[in-house]
């Protein structure tokens, strides 16, 4: 629809890949679309150029476009739950995807492992192969590729820097009926709860931001979802929150 077009053409105004008359900006813009990738995982993979962070978020921009990395049905909470302990943080499921992803990788990228802790080793082989796809793109573009090692804000920072638009508060008080709460995204006000799939679920943060939304009618559920800082949204995307008030 026009309306979607329109809105498609702010966001990419947002996250500065296209200028005032529309036409991509340069370097950014031209960048962000030699990547295969959506324009807010884009922005997000340069951006951790600058934060010191490219294997971190090459690997959360490969298990972006993969299927659950979990080989758990998702009514099936309690193996859920085993599964993710020995890799599951506080900060969310970001950090969570990369201590599954590195694990895997320092036990030589094998099928069995991933039977041991029910993790799909068709995911992970395929995010392993988009990966190294990104790097040659990366390489190409000259974005210099560092890890921030066990630093972990670096990493959400350059998720806010593309994600922005996608942050949302908690809603104190306001639980549903299956007695989760309730978060308000800032972009549109639509109300939203984590996916069980989440390693948040349950959890109370006042702040996240979350990369995968499923849509709903009266309410939307959001998996891939970190925990964030306010000032962050101020630093990175100040832009784009100064006129929502």
């Amino acid at each position: 629809s026009a309306e979607a077009i329109v809105q498609a053409l702010e966001m990419l105004h947002a996250l500065k890949a296209v200028d005032d008359e529309g036409k991509l900006t340069h370097p950014l813009g031209t960048h962000m679309a030699e990547l295969p990738l959506d324009a807010m995982m884009a922005r997000a993979l340069l951006a951790a150029g600058k934060f010191g962070c490219t294997e971190e978020l090459v690997t959360l921009a490969a298990l972006h476009i993969t299927a659950s990395i979990w080989d758990i049905p998702i009514v099936d909470r309690k193996g859920l739950n085993d599964a993710r302990a020995p890799f599951a943080v506080e900060e969310g499921d970001h950090i969570t995807y990369l201590n599954v992803y590195n694990s895997w990788v320092r036990a030589g990228k094998t099928p069995n492992w991933c039977d041991e802790f029910r993790i799909s080793y068709r995911s992970l082989r395929k995010a392993d192969h988009i990966r190294t796809q990104l790097k040659l793109h990366l390489q190409r573009i000259r974005i210099p590729l560092a890890t921030s090692g066990q630093e972990v804000e670096p990493v959400l920072k350059a998720l806010v820097a593309g994600f922005f638009a996608n942050a949302a508060t908690l809603q104190a008080g306001d639980f549903g009926e299956d007695g989760q709460p309730t978060f308000r995204s800032f972009r549109g006000g639509s109300r939203i709860h984590l996916q069980p799939m989440s390693v948040l679920h349950g959890s109370e943060p006042p702040l996240i931001l979350y990369t995968k939304l499923i849509p709903g009618s009266q309410l939307h559920y959001v998996r891939d979802v970190s925990i964030i800082k306010a000032e962050w949204l101020t630093q990175l995307a100040s832009h784009y929150y100064a006129h929502r008030g």
